[in-house]
C-alpha cells in the first residue's frame, strides 16, 4: 500500500519529502507502532542517525525490562557474559564508574513499585 500526499499538503508543512517520512515514521514508532528497524529502512537511516533523531526530539528507544531481560538471557545462553566477566578489570570498572555523575534518575527511567 501506498499512501500520497497532496503537494498542498507538503507545502503547507513547510517540509521536504523525506522530513516529513521522517516525522510520520518517528510518530508511528514514538506510539510503538513500528520499530526502529522500520523506521529506518523506509527512511535510510543508519542507527545512529536515528539514535540522534530521537535525542533531537527527546525521545527514547522503546526499550523496556522485558526485552531487556530477554537480551541477558540470549547472553547468557551464549556464554557471552562468562566469557566477558573473565576479562574483566575491577579496578578500571570503578575508574570509569568514579567518573560517572551521582544524579538521581530522570522521571521516565524510574521503575514503577509493582516492578
Amino acid at each position: 500500500m501506498s499512501v500520497i500526499i497532496p503537494d498542498d499538503i507538503l507545502k503547507a508543512s513547510q517540509m521536504t519529502e523525506a522530513e516529513l517520512r521522517l516525522e510520520i515514521a518517528l510518530m508511528l514508532y514514538q506510539q510503538q507502532k513500528i520499530s526502529s528497524g522500520k523506521v529506518r529502512a523506509w527512511t535510510g537511516l543508519t542507527v545512529l542517525e536515528f539514535q540522534h533523531e530521537l535525542a533531537k526530539r527527546g525521545l527514547y528507544l522503546n526499550y523496556d525490562v522485558d526485552a531487556f531481560q530477554a537480551d541477558i538471557s540470549t547472553l547468557k545462553a551464549n556464554g557471552y557474559l562468562q566469557e566477558r566477566s573473565q576479562r574483566g578489570d575491577r579496578a578500571k570498572y570503578a575508574a570509569v564508574l568514579a567518573k560517572v555523575a551521582d544524579v538521581e534518575p530522570t522521571p521516565a527511567d524510574e521503575r514503577s513499585p509493582s516492578e
